[in-house]
């Protein structure tokens, strides 16, 4: 039974150099786990941007074509006698 609570140098070289070899690992680790967040945050971000392009290609589109119906009925109303005799007698 050893008396002395003290590491032997030997002792504290081997635990020195566990922590260090597991501090150099987990900075390893940080730093894929870092570049892997970075990674997939392009690839989301991008995915979202082209989604509200394509959102608003669409929009676009529906609001064209509202407008040309629109104008459709408005020139159909013009053009009937009715309404023309509505607007007359107002």
């Amino acid at each position: 039974m050893r008396m002395n609570t003290q590491p032997s140098p030997t002792e504290r070289r081997a635990r020195r150099m566990a922590v260090g070899i597991f501090g150099i690992f987990v900075l390893i680790l940080l730093g894929a786990a870092y570049a892997s967040y970075r990674a997939e945050k392009g690839k989301i971000t991008e995915i979202q941007y082209q989604t509200l392009a394509a959102l608003g290609k669409l929009k676009g589109e529906q609001i064209q074509q509202w407008r040309k119906e629109r104008t459709a009925e408005i020139e159909r109303a013009a053009k009937d006698s009715l309404t023309l005799e509505a607007v007359q007698d107002a």
